[in-house]
C-alpha cells in the first residue's frame, strides 16, 4: 500500500510515486482525454469526480489540465481558489505561500486582464506585509488593466498605503497618481495630509480647490468652507506653510466670499413669501444681519434688522425672535442702552385696549405687545440695567395682560423681597394665585408660604392659618397632603397642638388613599408626643373602623391593625392586642396574607393558651371559607342573570357558556316557590311552596351542607360546656297586672 501524500504542497516521496498515477477508476477519463485533451468539460468533469482524492493528485491534474489549456479562467480560477484554502491558516513566513505566489505569477501570464485574479492576488500579497512587493503588484495591476477596471484596483490600492508599515513619501506619491485618475477625490488626498501632518501640502493642495471653479465637493462643502479650512491651516501653522502668498488668499476670500454670501442672502430674502413658505422666514434674515455682524458692520446689521422687523410674519413669535436677536447684538457690542430702548419700544402697548377679535385682524407688529418672550428679555434687562420704579412698572404691566407665567410671579415676588418690599411681595403672591389654578399655582403657594413663615414666624398665626385654609381649600386631593403637613407642623410650632390633632384628622380623610397611611404614620407620632396612650388608642380605632369614603385600603388596614395590636402587646395588655387580631382578621385571606396569620399565631403562641389558639385556628377557617365563596366565578353570574331575564320575558334560555353556567340557568328559569338570586349557590336546602313546606323543612333537616367544618367529637366536648337540662315555669299573670297583653290573658282565662 502507498503511503500517503504530505499535506500543504509537500513533495511526494519517491516511493509514494505510483499514488498519483491513475487507477482504474480513472480509465474511463484518462481514454476521454486521450482522444480530446482540449476539452474543458472533461476535465472538469474528471475534476469533480476525484474531489476526494489526495492534495498532490489534484495538483497533477489541474497541471495537466492547465497545461492543455492555459487560457482557461474557469480552471485557474478553481486551481488557485483550493491552493489559497490550504494555507489560509499558515503564517505569512511559510513556504508553502511563496510557492502560491509563484502560481499567481504563472496564472498571470494568461490572466492578466482578469480583475478578478489580480484583485486575489492583491489581496493574497496585502497579507503577507511585503510593502515594495505589494506597490508593484498593485502597479501591475493598472498596467495591465483597461482604465475601465481601475476602479476594482484603486481601493485596495488606498487601503494597501493606509497601513501603519507604508512609507508616507510612498503613500503620497501614490495619492498624487490616484488624483489624475479620480480628481474629485482631492478631499480625501487633503485629509490624509492633515492627518499626518503634512501642513503644507494640505495648504497648497486646498488652495488649488477653492481657485478651482470647476471643483465639486463630494462632501457638500462649499467654497468658503473650504477657504476656512485654508485660513485655519495657515493660521495654526504658519511655519510649515510656504510658497502661498498668505495676505493675497485672507484678502481675495473675504472679497469674494462677503460678495457672493450678501448676494446669496439678498436674493433669498427678496424671492420668498412669508405667506407662502414653509420654513422659518425669520432665519433668513437673522443670518443675513449675523453676516454683517460677524464681519464687524454693525450699521448694515441694524439696518437688516430694521428690514425683518416691517416684513409681514404668519406668527407673532417669528417678529419677537428678531426683536430678541437684534437686541442680543446690542449687548455683545455693548450697547447696553441701545438693547433697553429697543426692547420698550418693541413691548409698547397699545392707546386702548382691544377684544381678541380685533387683534386677530392686525397684523403682528400690532400684536407684539402681547409677547411673554419679549417681556422676560425685557425684564432681565430692567433688573441689569434699570431702576426699582421702572422694574416694578414692567412686572405689573406684565400681570396686568395676564401674560406672566408662574416663573413670572416667583421672580416678581423675590425680586421684591430682595429691596425689602416683604408686603408688596405677599400682594404680588395673592396676584398669582388669583390667577393661576392647580397644578401651575402649586409652586406659588410653596414658595408664599415658606416665606411668609420664614417672615414671621409665630407672630401672625390668624393669618397664617387663613392662608393654609385657603390653600387646602384650592389644592385636589393628591396636592393636598404637603400642604396639611406644613400646616400641621405650624400649629405644632407656633399654634395649639389640639389645632394640629384636628389638621391631622382632615388630611387622612382628603388626601388620597394611597397616601392616608403616612399620614396616620405622622399623626400617630405626634399624638403619642403631646397627649399619650389615650389619643394614640383613639386615632388607631378611628383609623381602622372608618367607612368609606374615608377609609384606609384593606391591605393598610391590616397594616395599622398590626402596629396597634404590637403596641397593646408592649403595654401589656394581651386581651385588647386579640380583640384587634380579631377584628383585623376578616380582612386577611389567609391563602394570601400568611404573614398577617403567622404574626397573629406567634403572638397566641407566647401569649395565648390552648383555647385562644383552637379559636384562633376556627377563625382562621372560617376567614379561608369566607374568601373562597367571595371569588365566585362572574361567567356563571353574567349566565345566571342572562337566563333570568329571558324567562321573564317568555323567552328560552340562552346557550350557556360551560356546563356550570348552564346548572345555574337551569336553575334559575325553574318556576319553584320563592326567591332565587342571581349566583347564589344552595347549600343543599332547595326552597319549596306553601303546600309541601312540611317536607321541605324534613328535608332540610336531613340535608347536610358541603362547607361545613368538621369538629372531632372530643374538641366539641372540650370547647363547648354540657348542655343543662332547664325546666320551664309560666309566670302567674298577677306579676303582670294590667300590662299583660290582652291576647296572652284571654289565652289565659281559655
Amino acid at each position: 500500500m502507498a503511503p500517503a501524500s504530505r499535506p500543504n504542497g509537500s513533495d511526494a516521496p519517491e516511493n509514494g510515486i505510483d499514488s498519483l498515477l491513475p487507477d482504474e477508476a480513472d480509465l474511463l477519463y484518462e481514454e476521454e482525454l486521450l482522444r480530446n485533451p482540449y476539452s474543458l468539460r472533461m476535465w472538469v468533469r474528471y475534476l469533480d469526480a476525484r474531489k476526494s482524492a489526495p492534495t498532490l493528485k489534484r495538483r497533477l491534474l489541474y497541471e495537466r489540465a492547465l497545461e492543455k489549456l492555459p487560457g482557461s479562467y474557469k480552471l485557474w480560477h478553481a486551481y488557485l481558489q483550493e491552493r489559497r484554502q490550504e494555507v489560509r491558516d499558515l503564517s505569512p513566513a511559510h513556504p508553502a505561500l511563496e510557492a502560491l505566489n509563484n502560481v499567481y505569477e504563472r496564472a498571470l501570464v494568461s490572466m492578466h486582464k482578469m480583475p478578478r485574479i489580480w484583485a486575489e492576488y492583491l489581496e493574497f500579497l496585502v497579507r503577507q506585509a511585503w510593502v515594495t512587493r505589494c506597490r508593484r503588484a498593485f502597479d501591475r495591476a493598472l498596467m495591465a488593466l483597461p482604465v475601465t477596471q481601475h476602479a476594482r484596483v484603486w481601493p485596495a490600492y488606498l487601503a494597501f498605503i493606509s497601513h501603519r508599515g507604508t512609507p508616507q513619501e510612498t503613500a503620497v506619491r501614490i495619492y498624487r497618481r490616484y488624483l489624475r485618475f479620480e480628481p474629485a477625490h482631492a478631499e480625501e488626498y487633503v485629509a490624509y495630509l492633515t492627518t499626518h501632518g503634512r501642513w503644507g501640502e494640505a495648504a497648497a493642495r486646498l488652495a488649488l480647490l477653492v481657485n478651482d471653479e470647476g471643483f465639486r465637493s463630494l462632501e457638500g462643502k462649499s467654497k468658503h468652507a473650504l477657504w476656512l479650512e485654508l485660513c485655519d491651516i495657515i493660521t495654526r501653522h504658519p511655519q510649515e506653510v510656504k510658497g502661498l502668498k498668505v495676505d493675497a488668499i485672507l484678502r481675495s476670500g473675504i472679497r469674494k466670499f462677503t460678495n457672493e454670501q450678501i448676494l446669496c442672502y439678498t436674493e433669498a430674502v427678496r424671492t420668498v413669501d412669508p405667506d407662502k413658505a414653509v420654513g422659518k422666514v425669520h432665519s433668513l434674515w437673522v443670518a443675513f444681519a449675523k453676516l454683517y455682524e460677524q464681519h464687524g458692520d454693525l450699521v448694515n446689521a441694524r439696518f437688516i434688522y430694521g428690514k425683518a422687523a416691517e416684513v409681514p410674519y404668519k406668527y407673532v413669535d417669528d417678529l419677537a425672535t428678531i426683536y430678541c436677536e437684534w437686541a442680543e447684538m446690542e449687548m455683545r457690542a455693548k450697547a447696553y442702552k441701545k438693547a433697553l430702548a429697543l426692547m420698550r419700544t418693541a413691548t409698547t402697548p397699545p392707546q386702548r385696549p382691544r377684544t381678541r377679535e380685533e387683534e386677530n385682524k392686525l397684523p403682528v407688529q400690532e400684536r407684539l405687545y402681547r409677547s411673554l418672550r419679549l417681556w422676560s428679555l425685557l425684564v432681565d434687562l430692567e433688573e441689569s440695567l434699570g431702576d426699582l420704579a421702572s422694574t416694578r412698572a414692567v412686572y405689573e404691566t406684565v400681570l396686568d395682560l395676564k401674560i406672566a407665567t408662574p416663573q413670572i410671579v416667583l421672580n416678581y415676588a423675590a425680586f421684591l423681597q430682595e429691596s425689602k418690599y416683604w408686603e408688596d411681595s405677599f400682594r404680588v403672591y395673592e396676584r398669582g394665585v388669583a390667577l393661576f389654578k392647580y397644578p401651575h399655582v402649586k409652586d406659588i403657594w410653596q414658595a408664599y408660604l415658606a416665606f411668609f413663615n420664614q417672615r414671621y414666624g409665630g407672630k401672625k398665626v390668624e393669618r397664617a392659618r387663613d392662608l393654609y385654609r385657603q390653600a387646602i381649600d384650592e389644592a385636589p386631593p393628591e396636592e393636598s397632603k404637603p400642604l396639611f403637613l406644613q400646616y400641621a407642623a405650624f400649629e405644632e410650632k407656633h399654634g395649639l397642638a389640639r389645632n394640629a390633632m384636628q389638621i391631622y384628622e382632615e388630611a387622612v380623610q382628603k388626601v388620597p388613599v394611597g397616601e392616608r397611611l403616612s399620614v396616620y404614620d405622622v399623626y400617630l407620632a405626634r399624638a403619642s408626643e403631646f397627649f399619650g396612650i389615650g389619643k394614640v388608642r383613639e386615632v388607631y380605632e378611628t383609623a381602622i373602623e372608618a367607612q368609606p369614603p374615608f377609609a384606609l385600603s384593606d391591605a393598610d388596614t391590616r397594616t395599622l391593625c398590626l402596629r396597634y395590636a404590637h403596641l397593646e402587646q408592649k403595654l401589656g395588655e394581651v386581651d385588647r392586642a386579640r380583640a384587634i387580631y380579631v377584628h383585623a382578621s376578616a380582612l386577611a385571606d389567609p391563602r394570601r396574607d400568611a404573614a398577617f396569620w403567622s404574626d397573629w399565631n406567634a403572638f397566641e403562641v407566647q401569649h395565648g393558651h390552648e383555647e385562644t389558639f383552637r379559636e384562633m385556628l376556627r377563625i382562621k377557617r372560617s376567614v379561608a371559607a369566607s374568601f373562597s365563596q367571595t371569588h365566585f366565578n362572574t361567567t356563571v353570574v353574567d349566565a345566571v342573570a342572562v337566563a333570568a331575564k329571558a324567562m321573564a320575558a317568555g323567552g328560552a334560555p340562552p346557550p350557556a357558556v360551560d356546563d356550570m353556567a348552564a346548572l345555574e340557568a337551569e336553575l334559575a328559569a325553574e318556576p319553584a316557590g320563592g326567591t332565587r338570586l342571581p349566583g347564589f349557590v344552595s347549600a343543599g336546602v332547595i326552597q319549596q311552596g306553601d303546600a309541601g313546606q312540611e317536607g321541605g323543612e324534613a328535608a332540610a333537616a336531613a340535608a347536610v351542607n358541603p362547607e361545613d367544618i368538621e369538629l372531632d367529637e372530643e374538641e366539641e366536648e372540650e370547647g363547648e360546656p354540657a348542655a343543662l337540662e332547664l325546666e320551664q315555669k309560666e309566670v302567674p299573670q298577677e306579676v303582670f297586672g294590667s300590662l299583660a297583653p290582652p291576647a296572652k290573658k284571654s289565652r289565659v282565662d281559655a
